[in-house]
């Protein structure tokens, strides 16, 4: 059939079935487009930190995600604050919103061994944005991700911001809750590798004596 005698027999009801199959068609090219596209990436760090004061933890893992994994280090016994405050610091560059987190970790003041898993928020990487908008990196603003570990089982995690230069409208720290407080679950492990650490934990004055006597 000739280009000229199919047009001719096209009525207007094969317009408009055409029309919606373009339609269609770009918004399904958009929203594969959209899904299937690499995650943003955004700067900021990780902080890791324990307590209360007399529950030092040993957090043996730390996975966010698909792209952040933090193994092994002693995150002591700062405090058990909303948010969390103190500990270690590992700086990301480009790195995307994690959607999960887990982590395992153990207690000197327990001798018993906790593990973590949950999925974080949908809406995080929307808030993240919004941050960034809010606050952004060329006004000398920096963000952190705050990750805390109890020696009773408990878990929370927050975002900071701060300002690291001289023109600022904001003079504090500014906090963000993520997950408020997790529960961990109590795993098997082997409490025999931190006995050398507990010892001097105690030796210290930081841990009573019945600790290693009520294992």
């Amino acid at each position: 059939m000739r280009l000229a005698e199919w047009r001719a027999r096209m009525g207007p009801g094969h317009v408009v079935l055409l029309l919606m199959l373009a339609v269609g068609l770009v918004w399904l090219g958009w929203w594969g487009w959209g899904k299937y596209q690499e995650p943003r990436q955004y700067p900021y760090s990780l902080a890791t930190s324990g307590g209360p004061p007399g529950y030092p933890v040993w957090v043996e893992d730390q996975i966010f995600g698909r792209w952040i994994r933090f193994s092994g280090g002693s995150v002591g016994e700062v405090s058990w604050e909303e948010p969390p405050s103190g500990g270690g610091i590992l700086s990301l560059r480009g790195t995307p919103v994690p959607e999960t987190w887990y982590a395992r970790w153990f207690s000197f003041r327990e001798q018993t061994f906790y593990e973590l898993d949950i999925a974080l928020p949908e809406d995080l990487e929307e808030r993240v944005r919004q941050w960034y908008r809010d606050y952004p990196r060329s006004q000398h603003y920096q963000h952190m991700l705050l990750a805390g570990y109890s020696g009773d089982g408990r878990a929370r995690l927050w975002w900071e911001v701060w300002c690291g230069g001289p023109f600022c409208d904001e003079d504090e720290p500014l906090y963000f809750p993520i997950v408020r407080e997790g529960q961990a679950e109590e795993v098997d492990g082997d409490a025999g590798r931190y006995e050398q650490r507990t010892q001097r934990r105690i030796e210290l004055g930081r841990m009573p004596a019945e600790v290693m006597s009520a294992e």
